[in-house]
């Protein structure tokens, strides 16, 4: 039966399946019972042979009445199984609450360990590992599938607009950068990044709005889109059972130190896109 009728938190003599089932069977017996006292030719006898006929005669009523008692029997065993179920039930959840705040105790002593507060971090640990680990107050301390992939989508993109810079007008080039700063803000901003991009550089107008290129070097935005990915590769490493995607070893694989600067003042354009596949 659910557990609608054997509530665990209720006392077995305040259960209602419990005076539901005594009701019926003490009904049933008195219907019995009225029904062949009605029907009764003979006359009162108190003696020995009376109370062995009377037993004889309510044989029916007294086997349904016995009946309740293993019946009762059954309910209670099953109330103290519901019971039973319940405290392994609580302690489960209090061991599971309990192990979810060792885990991002832990996990917050990791990334302190690993990340240099001058340098790219994240912004709150805490928040990062409630997305990263989005099952870890049920038990399961296993890095989520959707964050990660959601990682490779934001680099893709990145990827594929890209590609355009080698390409087309000034103005072109100018939207393309735009893009990208926006799809690496976006990137940044969704796993809690911080400190990733160069503080100055140089400033191009686009449209009624600007954005600022690190260093004037438009090479800088492989380092940014490097380092929020190693951020968050280095974080989800304290889940031992994570493995990197190919496409976050294809970026991680960066020999940032041999690609060539490209001064936003230059005319020479090469293929990002180009770059990270070769990686």
């Amino acid at each position: 039966m659910s557990n609608k009728f054997f509530d665990p938190h209720k006392s077995f003599l305040s259960l209602k399946i419990l005076w539901i089932v005594i009701s019926i069977h003490f009904s049933i017996a008195l219907l019995i019972s009225l029904a062949i006292i009605l029907n009764l030719e003979s006359k009162l006898d108190f003696s020995h042979s009376g109370f062995n006929n009377f037993l004889l005669i309510f044989k029916v009523p007294l086997s349904i009445l016995a009946l309740t008692i293993p019946i009762i029997a059954l309910l209670a065993a099953n109330h103290r199984s519901e019971q039973t179920k319940e405290q392994m039930r609580l302690a489960s959840q209090q061991n599971d609450f309990s192990n979810y705040f060792k885990h991002l105790e832990e996990f917050e002593k990791y990334c302190t360990h690993i990340f240099n507060v001058k340098s790219a971090r994240l912004k709150s640990p805490r928040k990062y590992h409630d997305l990263a680990f989005p099952l870890s107050k049920n038990g399961i301390f296993i890095a989520s599938k959707n964050f990660t992939e959601q990682a490779d989508k934001f680099i893709e993109e990145f990827i594929d607009i890209s590609d355009k810079l080698k390409e087309g007008e000034v103005e072109e080039r100018n939207q393309t950068l735009a893009d990208l700063q926006r799809v690496l803000s976006n990137y940044s901003e969704f796993y809690q990044v911080t400190s990733y991009g160069s503080g100055g550089g140089s400033r191009i107008n686009i449209g009624e709005n600007g954005i600022t290129i690190p260093d004037g070097n438009i090479k800088n935005f492989l380092y940014q889109i490097h380092t929020i990915t190693t951020v968050i590769n280095n974080s989800l490493s304290f889940d031992t059972a994570y493995t990197p995607s190919d496409t976050f070893k294809m970026i991680l694989s960066l020999k940032l130190s041999v690609i060539p600067d490209w001064k936003i003042e230059s005319k020479t354009r090469y293929s990002f896109k180009a770059v990270v596949n070769s990686a």
